[in-house]
Parts: C-alpha cells; sequence; structure tokens
C-alpha cells in the first residue's frame, strides 16, 4: 500500500497560492514591455495592480518591490534580446525585463539584478563609451598588444569591468575575456590596476608592449615623459 501523502496546512497552502499569484503579475507586466521604461515606473504599475489583491499577495510583492529599490540602479529597464542582461550605450543604462523576472528566489534575482546595475553603471561611471588611443604597435583592430596578444576594445574593458563588479552572473564568454587578459598581463608583471589606470587616461600605450619598453629605455636615459 502506498503511503499517504501529507495534507499541506492551509496557511501553507494560502502563502504558496499568493506567492504564485504575486510572481505571474510581476512576471506578466515584465513581459509586457517591448521598449523600455523607468524602474520607477514598473514599481508604481506594481502597486496599482496589488491594490486589489489579498494582504498576501500585497506583501509579496511589496516584498519584490524592495528587491527592485535595493539592486536595480540602471537608468531603464529594457527588453532585450535573449541572453543581454544588460547595456550602457554612452547616455543610458539598462537592465533587461528577463533579469528581474521573480523565479521564486527573490534573493536571486537581487543578487544578479546588483550585479548587472553596478557593472552598467561602472561602464558609464568610467565613460567606456569613449574612444580610447590605441598603442602605436597595435593593429587591424586591436588597441593594445599585452605579452604578444592582441587586445580590442571589449578584450580590454569587460574584463576591467568585471575585475570591479564581480563574475558570478557573468558568461562563461566574458569570463574568458578575462582570464586571457589577466595571463596577459601577469606575464608582463601588471595587474588589472594598470588597466584601469590606462582607461582613465584613455591611453593603451601604457600597458602594450612596445610601448612600455619604449617609456622604460627613455626613462633609464634620463628622458621625462608626461601622461
Amino acid at each position: 500500500m502506498a503511503p499517504e501523502a501529507t495534507p499541506q496546512a492551509p496557511e501553507e497552502a494560502g502563502a504558496a497560492t499568493a506567492k504564485e499569484r504575486a510572481m505571474s503579475i510581476i512576471n506578466g507586466m515584465l513581459r509586457q514591455f517591448d521598449g523600455e521604461v523607468t524602474p520607477e515606473t514598473i514599481i508604481n504599475e506594481l502597486r496599482a495592480q496589488m491594490a486589489s489583491e489579498h494582504e498576501e499577495v500585497q506583501s509579496e510583492i511589496t516584498a519584490y518591490i524592495g528587491v527592485m529599490q535595493a539592486s536595480v540602479k540602471t537608468d531603464m529597464v529594457a527588453a532585450f534580446e535573449k541572453g543581454k542582461g544588460g547595456e550602457f550605450d554612452g547616455s543610458r543604462t539598462a537592465i533587461a525585463t528577463s533579469v528581474l523576472e521573480h523565479n521564486g528566489d527573490l534573493a536571486a534575482v537581487e543578487s544578479i539584478a546588483t550585479e548587472i546595475s553596478n557593472h552598467e553603471n561602472h561602464h558609464a561611471e568610467n565613460d567606456h563609451t569613449a574612444d580610447l588611443k590605441a598603442a602605436p604597435e597595435a593593429q587591424g583592430g586591436a588597441i593594445a598588444v599585452i605579452n604578444g596578444e592582441k587586445f580590442d576594445d571589449e578584450g580590454i574593458i569587460e574584463p576591467e569591468t568585471l575585475d570591479a563588479t564581480g563574475t558570478k552572473h557573468t558568461s562563461e564568454r566574458y569570463k574568458g575575456l578575462k582570464s586571457r587578459l589577466e595571463g596577459a598581463l601577469s606575464a608582463t608583471g601588471q595587474d588589472m590596476n594598470d588597466v584601469t589606470e590606462a582607461i582613465e587616461k584613455k591611453d593603451m600605450s601604457l600597458i602594450s608592449d612596445e610601448s612600455r619598453e619604449t617609456r622604460k629605455k627613455m626613462e633609464d636615459a634620463g628622458v621625462s615623459l608626461a601622461i
């Protein structure tokens, strides 16, 4: 004889239903957007919708709103293509609606939203869409040559951003870019702090092989270089 299932306590069943109802409202709202809106717009619409819901549902949505307020620091929330979590386009930062969908674990939503918000804001705060002066020896789309390896804008900027904001929720491709740059830096006696400085000064000759060697020879000869 098969064991009987233990009946779910009424309060447990009600809690589960309230959470599911809240998730349906939240995710339905996020999926209705096909452009972009401010985080405040989403929060205000959620508050308006939850007004007619039971207290338990309101409590669940209120908890979600708290997570949004704590973690989403981008200018906009946008409906990006699958796999894209955020963006800084030179004028505004945005996080994907898909990132904010309630999956039943608010701590997980907060973790990924925080990391992506920090990532895009790091791009904005450090003017990462501005032109970076390529090292003279860099050719074919590269902006620096480190340990003999060519690096383009993405190969420099994204690893530096990941180093500053975290890699828990980033793609394997971006993690690979970071690992590649760190290896080249280590082989040439540099680290990510040198990259940060080069980005701040918009001058990749500071970290590129031949330019660094030329600078060292001139400094050894007593020639002062103004950067």
